[in-house]
């Protein structure tokens, strides 16, 4: 009996379980929208197809270079995307745009 005492939930999972099963949305979550997105997360999409490009097309570049290089890059810009963020709090936008643009263009330049 103790076990099931400590097992309960709230009535707010089985309502998140109700919506799940019938396909309704409460109105808590009817307008989700992405609260951060930043030149690194476009960046970090943008190479994630390139990369497949590069490796369908079979451009003058080494595919063994590739296959070290663009997850190494991928995991670092997602690294430090959230390390600013985290560092800044989130709270100046304008100059971690600011910052991740022009890391951005050099890395883009550079490839």
């Amino acid at each position: 009996m103790k076990a099931m005492a400590s097992f309960r939930y709230s009535h707010s999972h089985w309502e998140r379980l109700s919506e799940y099963a019938t396909g309704k949305k409460s109105s808590a979550t009817k307008g989700f929208k992405i609260k951060r997105i930043s030149p690194f997360l476009l960046l970090s999409v943008f190479l994630a197809f390139f990369f497949l490009y590069e490796l369908v097309t079979g451009t003058e570049t080494k595919i063994a270079i590739k296959l070290i290089l663009y997850p190494f890059l991928l995991l670092n810009i997602a690294f430090a995307d959230f390390a600013i963020w985290n560092y800044l709090a989130g709270k100046k936008i304008w100059l971690i745009w600011l910052l991740e643009c022009g890391i951005s263009a050099i890395i883009i330049l550079l490839l």
